[in-house]
């Protein structure tokens, strides 16, 4: 069975075309990304990902000033924005550098998380309940109505939201328990230019 990383990596390719853009793919590439992917990052990944034609070392934060406008088909931005200090100030740049009939797919946890809303409850602190591999400060979560509000309030219009999964019980390899779409694990949000 697959891991949570390569579920949400299959759903987003399934998703990109064209001309794509993968910002913060250093830790986990998205092998599944097929044609002309540019892949950025404040790191260099540890070894380069064969699917990736070119690799930029850049900020999120400027990403309008990284690229030319309207460069790309497809934006991917898989768990980096609950990371990001100014979230808007990114979508921004995303938004310049899309195409006019792009698409960007945001992934990002959800605070409603069967998981997460257990530790909020109990006072545990990030550290405590993060994978090891993982960076445990979010410094943003997005409930669904507010990502909603973000997007639109940078000149984006939401056309689907796709549940990531459930509970997982082995991180490795799974399995992941299905949960209602409310309590998954994160969202993928599927958006457009307004």
């Amino acid at each position: 069975m697959s891991g949570p990383y390569q579920i949400r990596h299959k759903k987003i390719a399934h998703l990109a075309k064209g001309r794509i853009l993968d910002v913060g793919y250093a830790d986990h590439p998205n092998r599944f990304l097929k044609g002309d992917v540019t892949g950025l990052d404040l790191i260099k990944p540890k070894e380069l990902p064969e699917n990736y034609r070119k690799l930029v070392v850049g900020d999120a934060l400027i990403i309008g000033n990284l690229f030319k406008a309207n460069s790309f088909d497809t934006l991917i931005a898989a768990e980096i924005i609950e990371h990001l200090e100014n979230p808007a100030q990114f979508l921004r740049g995303a938004r310049q550098i899309l195409k006019n009939n792009g698409i960007l797919i945001i992934s990002t946890p959800n605070p409603y998380h069967l998981l997460t809303l257990i530790a909020n409850a109990l006072f545990i602190r990030p550290e405590f309940t993060a994978h090891k591999t993982h960076d445990p400060y979010h410094i943003n979560l997005f409930p669904y109505r507010n990502m909603v509000t973000l997007l639109e309030h940078c000149d984006f219009r939401v056309e689907k939201v796709i549940s990531t999964g459930g509970l997982i019980l082995n991180i490795a390899s799974g399995p992941i328990i299905p949960f209602p779409k409310a309590f998954s694990q994160g969202f993928i949000y599927v958006v457009r230019k307004a």
